[in-house]
């Protein structure tokens, strides 16, 4: 666990999967040789091979405590869950609930979930498999999901019996979200909405569509500094050196990538620090202009912070 604080509220970033092994053109199917041999010379080995043949992802999620409060911001992959389009996370059998323990959570204590969108590495640990039933992980949670989000998902499990469905979709939404919405401790959220605010801190949901239609960033604002955890506003290091990067499951590609501009802008002219769910970083970066792009501050000191 990595842990660094924002005004009065303190984030601790937990890993599900250290390394995620991804052939670069799987998920960047318009990527360039130039591109890759940039890659390889700024980021490996830490997200890239030495050889460029293999781009390193992990999957992280982040719990917040600020003034008693207790806010998980993605849930991962979750573990015994039927995902037969996606091998790499299929019936997972992971230690994450053992490593949320050793950092010093306990499902009880957790008050409020939200997740930045709903793939399947990103709300698998709404539900744990109990008995043969899936059930709300965080039992005293409120769980926030925004509409568009959940239209988005609903759509994909009505498109065919259960069972039946031609991507991982419908078997999330029957698992991860159903059963929280089944519970009724959820609420919607929107862009714009403060999740929560103590003293000078306040945290709150900002819109970031594009990978997803409903697509949300959490940003944590304080005195002297702030911070936006981006979901897949961004995947891969590589992104801020070319935004226009399309990432293959991307939704809308081309919001995606104004929203991408948009968090890395934010981050050079304001010094906002950026957190990922799949960089190999452990701290925030910070963005700095670079002509048409981005490059990073501090990409060396964020993948090595202990």
């Amino acid at each position: 666990m990595h842990t660094f604080g924002v005004g009065n509220a303190t984030v601790t970033q937990l890993t599900e999967l250290d390394v995620w092994p991804i052939a670069p053109r799987l998920w960047y199917p318009a990527i360039s040789d130039s591109q890759l041999h940039a890659a390889q010379q700024l980021f490996a080995p830490s997200a890239i091979t030495d050889d460029a043949d293999t781009m390193l992802f992990a999957i992280h999620n982040y719990v917040v405590e600020i003034d008693g409060t207790v806010i998980v911001i993605d849930t991962c992959s979750g573990n015994h869950k039927n995902r037969p389009y996606f091998a790499d996370l299929h019936m997972l059998d992971t230690d994450y609930l053992n490593r949320l323990s050793r950092a010093g959570f306990h499902t009880a204590d957790v008050d409020i979930v939200i997740n930045t969108h709903l793939h399947l590495d990103h709300c698998g640990w709404n539900t744990s498999l109990v008995d043969g039933e899936w059930v709300p992980t965080f039992p005293n949670a409120t769980y926030l999901f925004r509409g568009a989000e959940l239209e988005y998902l609903y759509a994909q499990w009505k498109s065919a019996p259960v069972g039946q469905w031609r991507s991982d979709a419908g078997w999330v939404y029957q698992d991860s979200v159903l059963p929280i919405l089944q519970s009724g401790a959820h609420r919607d959220v929107s862009s714009g909405d403060v999740i929560h605010s103590s003293g000078g801190t306040q945290i709150s949901a900002v819109d970031a569509a594009g990978h997803t239609p409903g697509h949300l960033a959490v940003e944590i604002a304080g005195p002297g500094g702030g911070l936006l955890i981006v979901g897949d506003a961004l995947h891969h290091p590589v992104q801020a050196l070319y935004p226009d990067l399309v990432f293959f499951a991307d939704h809308n590609p081309q919001r995606a990538i104004d929203t991408r501009r948009a968090i890395l802008e934010r981050s050079a002219d304001e010094g906002l620090g950026l957190v990922t769910a799949h960089f190999p970083a452990h701290g925030p970066l910070y963005a700095g202009r670079n002509g048409h792009g981005f490059r990073w501050q501090n990409y060396l000191d964020a993948v090595q912070v202990c």
